[in-house]
């Protein structure tokens, strides 16, 4: 069970970091921005922590996550094209960036 704990940590912290950036370009229903993000996360998230320490292939599948997030968030929140792709460029390059200097940090102690 404890073995779970830092992967939980770890998409409670991805989905409130994009969470934020979702509700920062997105003018909607709060409800509904949380419920979509949290239904995009829990679909791809898993995809990136599978390949978790196989550099070249965290690469390709983050670009395919970034891909996937793309077209999900412009049909969900029905907006033009750039700004998903805004949206989810940013969400995930943040949460990445943020997520990796945590797990760092944490396993260096």
């Amino acid at each position: 069970m404890n073995e779970i704990i830092p992967y939980l940590l770890a998409l409670a912290l991805t989905f409130i970091l994009e969470l934020i950036i979702y509700f920062i370009f997105i003018r909607d229903k709060w409800g509904k921005i949380v419920l979509y993000c949290l239904l995009i996360n829990l679909f791809t998230w898993p995809l990136v922590n599978l390949t978790h320490g196989y550099f070249l292939i965290l690469w390709i599948i983050e670009a395919l996550v970034i891909l996937v997030e793309l077209i999900l968030v412009k049909l969900l929140f029905r907006i033009k094209l750039w700004k998903a792709i805004l949206i989810s460029f940013i969400a995930n390059l943040i949460s990445w960036l943020l997520g990796s200097i945590i797990y760092y940090y944490l396993i260096s102690l």
